[in-house]
C-alpha cells in the first residue's frame, strides 16, 4: 500500500503540467509578496523559486531582524499560517512553503493573511 502511494506521488509530480502549475502559482505568489514588500519596509527582500519562497526581514536600519522573524513565525499560527524561519530559528528569513497543489485562490488567501499579520505585528 505504501509503495503504491509513493509510486502514484512520483507519477503525479513527474507530469509536465504539474511543474507548470507550480511555476504559475509560484509566480503569482511572488508578485503578490513583492507588492506586500512595497508597503512593509520590514520586508527587505522577497526571493524564491517556484513555491519555495522566503521573506528577508530587516529592522528599521536595514539590518537582519531575527527577533522579528521569530515573532512573526510564532504569531503566524494566530492567522492560520504555518511559517518557518531560516537557520533553525537563528536567521532572518521567514519561509513560506505552501503545498505544491495550492491554487491561485489559496495563494491569494495566504497573502491576505500575511498582510494581516504584518499589519498587526510588523509596523
Amino acid at each position: 500500500m505504501l509503495a503504491a502511494a509513493a509510486d502514484k506521488t512520483l507519477e503525479i509530480v513527474s507530469r509536465p503540467e504539474f511543474l507548470a502549475h507550480v511555476r504559475t502559482v509560484g509566480a503569482h505568489l511572488m508578485e503578490r509578496l513583492r507588492d506586500l514588500a512595497t508597503r512593509y519596509p520590514r520586508i527587505g527582500d522577497v526571493r524564491g523559486l517556484g513555491l519555495m519562497i522566503g521573506l528577508e526581514l530587516v529592522d528599521r536600519d536595514g539590518r537582519p531582524d531575527t527577533p522579528l522573524t521569530l515573532h512573526l513565525a510564532h504569531r503566524g499560527m494566530d492567522h492560520g499560517l504555518i511559517l518557518r524561519t531560516s537557520r533553525y530559528g537563528r536567521g532572518n528569513v521567514l519561509k513560506i512553503r505552501p503545498p505544491l497543489i495550492i491554487t491561485t485562490e489559496e495563494a491569494d488567501l495566504l497573502c491576505d493573511r500575511l498582510e494581516t499579520l504584518f499589519a498587526a505585528e510588523a509596523t
